[in-house]
């Protein structure tokens, strides 16, 4: 199975999803908690399920690990473990509206959602690859976040990562509150490794498996 090219930048449109996780201070698009960071597709494949694992030893959450999957081609759902706070949080993501060769794609659900339902969000984005139009492997997406117990207020939110030659993907992204850097190495189709520096003061490693049904 090819993986296909991507980038994510997403930013001021307003609505996406990731809770304040113990004491560190993620935005509403932590790429921890939501995921948005590792996978490189918009929705994924029926036929695809992506667990992964992260590391931060000096962070406040020093071991996460989650599992996405999707329900059908417009609808996937993740859920993710947090071992110090014993936290788990739910995201959801829908497709609203395809990507064509000039128009980008509608993407909604609601994200960071914990176990006794606090600190839920949601988010409306539009996403384009850029692969179409301009040639490099580049998604875009544009959009917002907010809280729902914060119904008020929106946060910008973004990423921007490209895909070079299906092997590397380096990323940076705003979550809303804070700029986070990484970079994964695909060493095949299926396993994935990477770090990455959160909230500008923790760094960490990742580990990703892409599982076909």
């Amino acid at each position: 199975m090819k993986l296909s090219a991507a980038v994510m930048l997403i930013v001021p449109l307003m609505l996406s999803g990731t809770p304040n996780v113990g004491a560190q201070e993620c935005g509403p698009n932590c790429p921890i908690c939501s995921g948005s960071v590792f996978s490189t597709e918009t929705m994924l494949s029926t036929s695809t399920i992506l667990t992964r694992a992260l590391v931060f030893p000096d962070g406040e959450e020093t071991f996460i690990t989650g599992v996405k999957m999707a329900l059908s081609p417009r609808l996937d759902v993740g859920v993710s473990y947090l071992a110090t706070s014993r936290s788990v949080v739910f995201t959801a993501r829908t497709l609203l509206l395809q990507e064509q060769e000039l128009r980008p794609g509608i993407v909604a659900g609601i994200g960071s959602v914990r176990a006794d339902a606090s600190d839920q969000s949601i988010f409306l984005s539009l996403t384009k690859n850029l692969e179409d139009v301009l040639g490099p492997p580049i998604r875009i997406s544009l959009g917002a976040a907010g809280y729902l117990k914060d119904g008020d207020r929106l946060y910008p939110i973004g990423t921007v990562s490209y895909f070079y030659k299906e092997k590397v993907l380096p990323f940076i992204s705003y979550d809303g509150l804070n700029i986070n850097y990484g970079i994964s190495l695909f060493l095949s189709e299926t396993l994935n490794v990477g770090v990455m520096y959160v909230e500008n003061r923790y760094l960490g490693l990742s580990t990703g498996l892409r599982i076909s049904r």
